[in-house]
């Protein structure tokens, strides 16, 4: 159960769109407070579809569709599938059939989501308008973070650039500056062992 919550998060604000019979959908995906899952869908900005999914709902769901793997995966499949607009919208009986496609093995795969109509859709409008603005700021929040970190790390590549071309520099300089050789005089015979330039000086005898 806490590592389905964990991924459940993975589909929470998400948006997608479909068209049916000349009416274009909005759907859109998000968890709720007390952890449940809930798919609603607008359309024309009229009517307004909604259904909220329990874990033994979403686990009847993921044995419907024969899939054996973990709680990630089968949500990271819904997730890029929405976000990749692939799905279908149908309505029937006045409620709405969400068919979202994703791929299993090889496999083109579907789940179907069956949506009720909601009664207050005024309210609801009006939650969905709230949540795409939300989402909207959050991202123009999350492209100026981008901006400001793409500068910080040019400025610190232009530092390191700065700093190498130095070092460059340095090592060039210090490459040309010659070793002074120790020059050692060697001693002719006859002179100073201490003084090779002079001669030696014997002492006569008294």
């Amino acid at each position: 159960m806490e590592d389905y919550l964990e991924n459940l998060q993975s589909v929470d604000g998400l948006f997608a769109e479909s068209f049916y019979n000349n009416k274009r959908y909005v759907c859109h995906s998000k968890v709720s407070q007390n952890g449940s899952w809930i798919i609603s869908c607008m359309a024309m900005n009229i009517h307004f579809w909604e259904k909220e999914y329990f874990y033994d709902d979403v686990l009847k769901q993921k044995k419907s569709i024969e899939f054996e793997g973990e709680w990630q995966d089968f949500f990271k499949r819904f997730r890029d599938s929405f976000l990749a607009d692939s799905l279908m919208v149908g309505e029937e009986d006045q409620v709405l059939i969400l068919t979202v496609w994703s791929f299993l093995d090889g496999k083109q795969i579907s789940s179907t989501y069956k949506l009720e109509p909601v009664a207050d859709e005024e309210k609801r409008r009006s939650e969905l308008l709230f949540e795409l603005v939300s989402i909207a700021k959050r991202m123009k929040k999350t492209e100026k973070e981008t901006t400001l970190l793409k500068e910080q790390l040019k400025q610190k590549g232009d530092q390191l650039a700065r700093t190498s071309s130095f070092c460059q520099q340095f090592t060039g300089v210090a490459g040309q500056v010659k070793t002074k050789k120790t020059v050692t005089l060697k001693r002719k015979p006859g002179y100073s062992l201490i003084n090779p330039s002079s001669k030696r000086i014997h002492a006569k005898g008294a």
